[in-house]
Order: structure tokens, then C-alpha cells, then sequence
């Protein structure tokens, strides 16, 4: 489901939309794969991020291997207004 992220750089924007409506607007700042009997996610944050995470490699023959494509990216803006102008540039 989030093979699109293989086309992701740092630097680009993601948008989440909520039901209601409201926009949260993120900036990718890092890219890694890992290796999931090693590694962990960071969860607790003093930050908004917002972490994907899928199966990797993309292609692999079958799903459910150890390594994890993960796309890291920070919540722009200190406030909704700005966030709302952000979103409304994408």
C-alpha cells in the first residue's frame, strides 16, 4: 500500500487530511531502511512527527521479511493559520 514512498525525498511535503476536513502538512526529513530484529521506531517525541512505515524491499517476492522502509517527517508550522496556508499551496 505505500509503495508510492519509494519516490519520496527529503524535503518533500506530505498532506494528512482528517475526516473533518483539517489539514496537517509534514516535511520528509529522513529516509531509512531498517532492520526490524534491530532496530525500533522513536515514538516519544518532544516533536510532531509522523513516521510510515512498510515492507522492504518494494519488490520482494514475499511480504513479512525483517527489513522496513521508514519515511520520517516533522509537522510544519507552530500554528494551525500557518499550517491551514502551507496545505493550501498543495
Amino acid at each position: 500500500h505505500f509503495s508510492f514512498l519509494r519516490d519520496t525525498r527529503v524535503g518533500d511535503t506530505v498532506v494528512i487530511e482528517r475526516f473533518s476536513g483539517r489539514k496537517f502538512v509534514y516535511e520528509v526529513v529522513g529516509i531509512d531502511v531498517v532492520d526490524s530484529r534491530r532496530g525500533s521506531l522513536l515514538l516519544d517525541t518532544d516533536t510532531s512527527i509522523l513516521s510510515l512505515v512498510t515492507c522492504y524491499p518494494f519488490d520482494a517476492a514475499e511480504a513479512g521479511g525483517p527489513l522496513r522502509y521508514v519515511v520520517t517527517a516533522r509537522l510544519l508550522g507552530s500554528s494551525p493559520a500557518e499550517r491551514a496556508e502551507v496545505a493550501r499551496r498543495h
